[in-house]
């Protein structure tokens, strides 16, 4: 049990307690009792300066009519009292004292328990608690109400400076101190103040919008503004204005305080471009300038919408995650330094040069490469170079370009053909200049292997027990068909006894007949833009099949059966015809060739025949000068084709019926020459005889 001591109250200096009725008590050590009562108000002086508890509220009861109901376990120490100093007034607890918790002092109406209001000691805090609001104030010598520094209303709202806070913290400053709220530790503070730099900043409104307002003239005022700046220097602050501007006093920087890293923001020139850099100004990665909108990364002079600049030695951009393989795409820029040419570079991550695009100054473009040489330089590898026309790689679905290198050894050689493992499909060029179609190993300048079958090409000729030339085979090809002439001062057949069989010999019959009823002629070509206005010798093949069937065969080809200028209403797509008119045409909706002025060619279909010098055509991929169209003419599938080696085997079986007859009247012409040789010298033997005679009968 805790040792219980004599309650007791020391009083060192007078004081004096009152009620609302003016009812005094004076504790005034030595001083002059006395005790008076005047209209109903007491007034009494005691001048002990030590008290038994008793005694002490013996007294409170004398004057206020105040009970107190005491218990023992209530009763305090000697070493927790009520005491007054010399300078101020308190409840003083000895630092011996191991239990303090749930001390309290209590102020309340004793009779109905209003008014309340406490202290509060806990072991964890100290409570101050009222059912009103909460005054602080300082410097209070008349301990006035109504002086007031702070105060802390029912709302929980604490104002400084102002007595109706409409916030949880609400300073108002009323002095011309231009400090309004300042927090300091050594030379680190934070200050709001309404100086000079500032205009006003000294209250804290608004609590509609849950904000912050500084303001000496209005929520609105347009002087309104937040500056933070060194408590040694506003000059290095910043400030945000009415409109929300953020203003810096000196250079804006941000600071990483662990590393001391810094990023600048700099309005540098009086364009009053923007520049971002890292730790120096040297090299700004960032500016915008305010007057063109242009951005410059690395630069601070921006030329374009876009500039980015690394250095004098390369400017690279990189698009996508990071720089692993199949991450990103890589832009490289190198300028042009001790003589090379300026390039740019675009490749994947993980990629070498072997897979790059390049676009170097003066416009070679690479691709494969970085230092083309030629207007589009393309390279693969050392072995083979690709260049695919088309959706994909399969037949039916593309071309090759196939360019296949050479060494000391082996020609080089291009493909160039239609998509296929098989080379021989296609066009090969060898090194040497050899070209090769349908073969990959051209022996000779121009060697092509394989034909294109065209209807009834055929072989014709005579053999033995024909009466007249006949169709002898339906398997010739065509190898190769020219629309104009071929020049040349040799023609080969292919003739070997060894690729031959069933070999048997024609006998010439009836050939002079044949050639009697073919007509030779001479003519001029209506397409003299191809063939010239020279005079021609030849056949009509059309002639020429009447009479040898075999010798014309049918394919497809243009003709020139319309040749001449025409207007073209671009618009309508309409072609006006001057001379010829469209009855000249073998189909009904004919596909024609036309050209430019500049001589590019376009086929297109007739949709609709108009009139008779009018027609309308689909749409067209090139452009007429002033709307003039030269009509070639129609495409059409049986166009004749004369096949003269027909003729010359006819012809030759011809002259060697002719040379028989010629050989056997030449031999019989022999044979009257003697058959007169000998009548001659019968002739002569009968008048030698005659002579004879008729000397003899003279001379009998």
């Amino acid at each position: 049990m805790t040792e219980r001591f004599p309650r007791y109250i020391q009083i060192y200096e007078p004081f004096t307690l009152k009620d609302t009725s003016n009812n005094s008590l004076t504790f005034e050590p030595n001083g002059t009792p006395s005790n008076i009562l005047t209209n109903s108000v007491r007034t009494k002086v005691v001048n002990l300066n030590s008290y038994d508890f008793k005694d002490f509220t013996s007294e409170l009861q004398s004057v206020f009519g105040l009970s107190f109901d005491v218990k023992d376990d209530q009763l305090l120490t000697r070493h927790n009292f009520l005491h007054i100093l010399s300078t101020n007034y308190g409840i003083n607890y000895s630092t011996d004292v191991t239990d303090v918790s749930n001390v309290r002092i209590i102020f309340n109406n004793y009779y109905d328990q209003s008014n309340n209001a406490s202290f509060v000691n806990t072991n964890s805090s100290l409570h101050v608690q009222s059912d009103k609001t909460i005054t602080f104030s300082t410097n209070n010598t008349d301990l006035s109400t109504n002086k007031l520094d702070a105060i802390l209303d029912n709302s929980g709202f604490f104002g400084l400076g102002t007595s109706n806070p409409l916030c949880p913290l609400h300073i108002h400053k009323s002095n011309n101190n231009s400090q309004t709220l300042k927090t300091q530790n050594s030379n680190y503070s934070l200050t709001f103040s309404n100086n000079t730099i500032n205009d006003s900043l000294n209250k804290i409104i608004d609590n509609s919008e849950n904000s912050i307002v500084f303001s000496a003239n209005g929520i609105d005022s347009t002087s309104n503004a937040l500056s933070i700046c060194p408590h040694s220097s506003s000059s290095n602050g910043i400030k945000i204005d009415h409109s929300g501007n953020l203003i810096s006093f000196g250079n804006f920087s941000l600071k990483d305080n662990n590393n001391n890293k810094l990023w600048y923001f700099d309005i540098f020139n009086t364009n009053n471009d923007l520049r971002v850099s890292n730790n120096s100004l040297t090299y700004s990665p960032l500016t915008i300038s305010t007057l063109s909108g242009d951005i410059g990364i690395g630069t601070n002079n921006p030329l374009s919408r876009l500039h980015i600049f690394g250095n004098t030695n390369k400017t690279s951009l990189i698009l996508g995650e990071n720089i692993q393989n199949d991450k990103s795409v890589f832009i490289d820029y190198l300028p042009s330094n001790s003589g090379s040419i300026s390039n740019l570079i675009l490749k994947h991550s993980g990629d070498t040069n072997s897979s790059a695009i390049s676009f170097n100054k003066g416009g070679d473009v690479g691709l494969g490469l970085t230092d083309p040489s030629s207007n589009l330089h393309i390279y693969g590898d050392n072995n083979k170079t690709e260049l695919l026309l088309g959706q994909e790689k399969s037949d039916n679905r593309s071309s090759v370009i196939d360019y296949t290198q050479g060494s000391d050894s082996t020609d080089g050689s291009i493909y160039l053909g239609h998509f296929s493992n098989n080379k021989n499909k296609g066009i090969n060029i060898k090194s040497s200049g050899f070209i090769g179609i349908g073969t990959t190993n051209p022996l000779y300048p121009l060697h092509i292997i394989g034909d294109g079958p065209q209807s009834n090409p055929g072989l014709t000729a005579f053999s033995q027990g024909d009466s007249s030339i006949s169709l002898k085979s339906t398997t010739f090809g065509i190898s190769v068909f020219a629309g104009n002439a071929i020049y040349g001062s040799t023609i080969g057949v292919h003739s070997d006894i060894r690729i031959k069989n069933n070999i048997e010999k024609l006998i010439p019959n009836n050939s002079i007949k044949l050639l009697r009823k073919i007509k030779p002629v001479s003519f001029n070509y209506i397409d003299n833009w191809n063939q010239g206005n020279d005079k021609m010798f030849g056949f009509i093949a059309q002639d020429v099949k009447k009479i040898i069937p075999e010798a014309s065969s049918i394919v497809s080809s243009v003709v020139p059966n319309i040749y001449e200028y025409a207007h073209f209403d671009d618009t309508h797509k309409i072609i006006y015809l001057k001379d010829k008119i469209t009855s000249c045409f073998n189909n009904e909706m004919p596909v024609i060739d036309i050209y430019n002025k500049l001589g590019n060619k376009d086929t297109v279909k007739c949709t609709k025949i108009i009139d008779e010098t009018t027609f309308e055509i689909e749409n067209t991929s090139i452009l007429f000068e002033d709307n003039d169209v030269f009509v070639y003419g129609e495409h059409i599938t049986d166009f004749h084709v004369f096949k003269p080696e027909i003729v010359n085997t006819i012809t030759t079986s011809a002259v060697q019926e002719l040379d028989e007859k010629l050989t056997n009247a030449k031999k019989n012409i022999k044979e009257q020459d003697n058959r007169i040789s000998i009548l001659e010298e019968l002739v002569r033997n009968l008048t030698t005889r005659i002579f004879k005679l008729e000397q003899d009968k003279k001379t009998m």
